[in-house]
């Protein structure tokens, strides 16, 4: 027994140190456990708060594919289960409206006798806005090659033709 509650301390503190947020939701989305990290990042005061959520309420409507947040989460939470493991990205939704990307990894487990989903969320939205601000200047850069070959072409006839002329003289 003494063993049991070591290991159960040493996972409580595991769970409650974690940068990211740990959540332990039933088979149909309800939350049953989250560390502060998950409050956190959900804009919760406290646990009830926090438990008051579904992985459908803390998402918009839709996914930024099209697709309806509770359906395709729920398809992710049955594979999780059946195959134990999914690795994704999902945009949620605070309690205050606001939105922000995710990276996640859900684990099927038993929890009470009963399948439920543990994940692990990482706030990755200053990632995304990095990655937009690349592409933005990517295709910012596209365009300014784009008008600037012209000219580059003409400055290159001309300066072909002014070396033909030289060695002509």
């Amino acid at each position: 027994e003494d063993e049991a509650r070591k290991s159960a301390a040493a996972f409580r503190t595991l769970f409650e140190s974690s940068r990211d947020a740990i959540t332990l939701a039933n088979a149909e989305g309800q939350f049953i456990s989250g560390n502060k990290a998950a409050f956190e990042l959900f804009g919760c005061r406290n646990e009830a708060q926090f438990l008051s959520l579904t992985a459908t309420s803390a998402s918009p409507e839709f996914q930024p594919d099209g697709r309806r947040s509770s359906e395709k989460g729920a398809e992710l939470v049955n594979a999780s289960i059946k195959q134990n493991l999914r690795n994704f990205e999902w945009l949620h939704r605070r309690l205050d409206g606001s939105e922000f990307f995710t990276e996640i990894v859900l684990t099927g487990v038993e929890y009470q006798g009963a399948p439920a989903v543990q994940a692990s969320i990482r706030d990755i939205s200053e990632r995304k806005q990095i990655e937009q601000d690349l592409r933005r200047y990517r295709y910012h850069l596209q365009d300014e090659v784009q008008l600037r070959t012209p000219e580059l072409d003409v400055a290159r006839r001309q300066a072909e033709a002014a070396n033909q002329a030289k060695t002509d003289f």
